[in-house]
């Protein structure tokens, strides 16, 4: 699953129109970045304003964090967890 800041109207239509087959969770109130450490205070252009990293966190089945994926662009994203995912054992 995957969580955005987004509105659930937005990730719906995101999930449509992607034709995604995992489910998109809306955090718009940024609960679960804080908890996670992903949300950040940004400054572009004299204005600050609330930024979440694009962080990936595999869990296991018990729940704890697996590993930590955070350099990569949404083109490769996929690629690297599966390289991961394959030759990990």
């Amino acid at each position: 699953m995957g969580i955005s800041a987004d509105t659930p109207e937005k990730l719906l239509n995101f999930t449509e129109k992607e034709g995604l087959n995992f489910t998109l969770l809306s955090d718009t109130n940024h609960e679960v970045a804080e908890k996670f450490g992903v949300l950040e205070e940004k400054q572009i252009a004299g204005k600050n304003f609330q930024s979440i990293h694009r962080i990936t966190f595999l869990i296991n089945t018990k729940g704890l964090i697996e590993h930590v994926f955070k350099r990569f662009t949404t083109n490769e994203h996929h690629k690297i967890l599966l390289k991961y995912l394959t030759t990990y054992e």
